[in-house]
């Protein structure tokens, strides 16, 4: 019965009320807000299909604003296009529920639907999905195997039935840092073992963790482990870095046992460097010391490792750094591409096309702006143009070529780190330690490192399976 009412359009939906309530008409039964929305929709309704029947209009026929108002006197004395609105939030959702349309689901409609039972569960416990997805043995264990099992057994279901959740979805189900942990507590499953601890950040020495790492240690819902917390707070945090704040693995433990922790906050703060403190440290500005983490590393000292996807430095190896800086010799800045080669066309930096011209730099603009030239791509503050279009504006300067757009060839490290969900930090940061993970780049444009996007994507297919 329900989903045969579903099926009907607002229209009847609204007229079925209409009738209902006039049955109940003697019945003491109070009025609700919603009552009177209600009711007031379905005179806004009739009074529309008044109107449309005494024009002579067609079901499909959309009825205007200015006829309504000029024939609703007569027909429905007390109704005009502003009371119409009050009651449907604008004239086109009248009109489109009086010609059979669904209005669109605003909060109203969803609590309907709510209360009309469609509030039922509509996916799978991420755990369950997880250990059939095992069952079948898949041949790879990663979030990508995963995805396409959930997808193809979500297009077998009915429309009823409960879906299965996708690797992003099951991670934030379960509160896991990444799909790999999610897999790994599947798997203790399968061999009944007791689901494996979170893993902690070494850092200068020390194992630490964070508040979401505690919560999956002591096997709570974040929430849960949120309301412990107010009851018996935590230990004094050992290191606030990048915005994150870390905990002592050893003063964690003993805080679950109910012992008390006498320990001063912040003691690793003075030994572990975000960029910020780096920056500090050396005496240059945040935004100095940024670009040099982004595009020229060999300007600051090694990092020691990341913490929660963040470089840091060990306080110790930078003063060391710093000491040997009157001792180190001087690195001239990267050699920079003049020439980039993509998909089989040449592009020039500017000055490459000057060079190729044989002009100079005013001539070149001149020569821009009263030809309208344009590049083929813009990276970064750099303009690249074709070889092909300079050696035919250098025939005629006044060639007009096809214009043609390649900007779409080139990536940014920010880009690259997009899109493999991490910190440009520590894409450079894996890029300059030669991890698997991580393509190199391909060069660097106006003092800004470049990749070239096809190569990136067969890099990531082939590496899909590297940590």
């Amino acid at each position: 019965m329900l989903e045969r009412a579903d099926r009907l359009s607002e229209a009847d939906l609204l007229d079925l009320y209409g009738r209902l309530v006039a049955e109940l008409e003697g019945v003491p039964i109070g009025q609700t807000r919603a009552d009177r929305r209600l009711q007031a929709r379905v005179d806004a309704l009739r009074a529309l299909a008044s109107v449309r029947d005494e024009l002579g209009l067609r079901t499909d026929e959309r009825l205007t604003v200015r006829a309504f108002n000029e024939a609703a006197p007569g027909r429905v004395p007390g109704w005009n296009a502003s009371r119409v609105v009050r009651a449907w939030g604008s004239w086109r959702n009248a009109t489109d529920v009086l010609a059979g349309a669904k209005p669109p689901r605003r909060a109203e409609r969803e609590a309907v639907m709510l209360v009309r039972g469609f509030n039922r569960s509509s996916r799978r416990p991420p755990l369950d999905g997880l250990l059939e997805w095992l069952d079948t043995k898949p041949a790879k264990l990663n979030n990508a195997a995963y995805d396409e099992w959930a997808r193809a057994r979500n297009a077998e279901l009915g429309p009823r039935e409960p879906r299965y959740l996708l690797a992003g979805g099951v991670t934030f189900a379960m509160s896991v840092n990444g799909f790999a942990e999610a897999r790994r507590h599947a798997e203790a499953v399968l061999d009944d073992a007791d689901p494996p601890p979170p893993e902690g950040y070494e850092a200068a020495g020390r194992t630490l963790v964070r508040f979401a790492d505690l919560a999956r240690e002591f096997s709570m819902h974040r929430a849960t482990f949120t309301l412990r917390v107010r009851e018996t707070p935590l230990p004094e945090p050992a290191l606030h870095h990048a915005g994150r704040t870390f905990w002592l693995r050893e003063d964690c433990e003993l805080w679950a046992k109910g012992e008390t922790v006498e320990r001063r906050g912040g003691e690793l703060d003075a030994t572990v460097f975000d960029w910020q403190r780096l920056a500090v440290k050396l005496g240059i500005n945040p935004q100095t010391a940024r670009d040099r983490m982004m595009h020229h590393q060999h300007l600051l000292p090694e990092p020691a490792g990341e913490l929660g996807g963040r470089l840091w430095w060990h306080a110790a190896a930078v003063e060391r750094w710093q000491a040997d800086a009157a001792t180190r010799p001087a690195r001239e800045r990267e050699q920079e591409d003049d020439r980039v080669v993509l998909d089989g066309r040449t592009l020039l930096t500017t000055t490459a096309a000057r060079d190729v011209l044989g002009i100079t730099s005013r001539v070149f603009e001149k020569r821009v702006r009263q030809h309208r030239w344009q590049p083929a791509a813009r990276f970064g503050r750099a303009n690249l143009w074709l070889l092909d279009d300079i050696e035919a504006w250098k025939e005629a300067p006044d060639a007009v070529r096809e214009r043609c757009d390649l900007r779409h060839l080139l990536l940014t490290g920010t880009q690259v780190a997009r899109l493999y969900g991490v910190g440009h930090s520590v894409l450079y940061g894996g890029v300059k330690r030669g991890m698997a993970k991580y393509p190199p780049r391909d060069g660097t444009i106006s003092g800004q490192a470049w990749w070239d996007a096809g190569r990136v994507a067969r890099w990531r297919a082939e590496h899909e399976d590297d940590g």
